[in-house]
């Protein structure tokens, strides 16, 4: 997966809790835009994947794990 459409967890975005996209090939926080619609996200695992940077996203207030491993992230 490259991008991921704004809407596309639209219908089930009060019930997911763990959302797992390791293993894609997402490169800028510009493909994370559907977070704003994930308010009882509570895992978010974005290994495996392109990322340069993580900036001031809206992150859900209940995200408690989010796991960057292995990309491309600026220290």
């Amino acid at each position: 997966i490259e991008t991921i459409d704004e809407n596309i967890f639209e219908l089930i975005s009060s019930q997911l809790e763990i959302l797992n996209l390791r293993n894609n090939e997402l490169l800028t926080e510009n493909h994370l835009t559907f977070l704003i619609h994930l308010k009882r996200l509570r895992e978010f695992y974005l290994d495996y994947n392109r990322l340069e940077s993580i900036n001031q996203l809206n992150f859900p207030l209940n995200l408690k794990i989010l796991s960057l491993k292995n990309n491309y992230l600026n220290q």
